[in-house]
């Protein structure tokens, strides 16, 4: 984590992806973020794992803050349906702060583009959901950081 600090000069953000679950090497990752942005889908694993996380990350790093978007949807409505499900089930046994921060549609243009193994924004050919992404992204990046005393990835991100 220490190693990603030169990127700070070239970069205002990094995206780290990690595993679901709450895996020792995830946690270290997640610790080390500003913001966490949990992709939740509608099925009773994808809650499991996603509650886990927020248990985890909140008793070992007392990590508070926790954007959600929900994948694989039909509508916005369905998505934000789901996510009010989640957070109800998370807000009862956690002191937490949930950001719905959008959902992204079940589109044959993103099955294509895992297929090919090639992001979907980068042809830029779906506008929909090249604005779904961006929607998402601004909603992120409004929503509360977490405030971790611990190593961060860029050191100048602690406030």
């Amino acid at each position: 984590i220490r190693n990603f600090e030169y990127l700070s000069e070239k970069y205002e953000n990094l995206i780290v992806d990690v595993s679901a679950g709450a895996e020792e090497s995830s946690l270290n990752m997640i610790s080390a973020s500003d913001k966490i942005l949990i992709v939740l889908v509608n099925e009773p694993t994808s809650f499991i794992d996603a509650f886990t996380l927020i248990k985890t990350c909140f008793l070992e790093f007392d990590l508070k803050e926790y954007c959600v978007t929900v994948n694989m949807v039909n509508s916005q409505l369905e998505g934000k349906e789901v996510y009010d499900k989640f957070s109800e089930i998370v807000m009862k046994f956690y002191d937490v702060n949930i950001t719905f921060v959008g959902s992204m549609l079940s589109k044959n243009s993103i099955k294509k583009s895992i297929l090919k193994k090639m992001p979907v924004v980068i042809n830029n050919q779906d506008k929909e959901v090249l604005a779904l992404f961006n929607n998402i992204l601004a909603n992120v990046n409004k929503a509360p950081n977490n405030n971790s005393s611990g190593i961060k990835f860029f050191n100048n991100s602690i406030k």
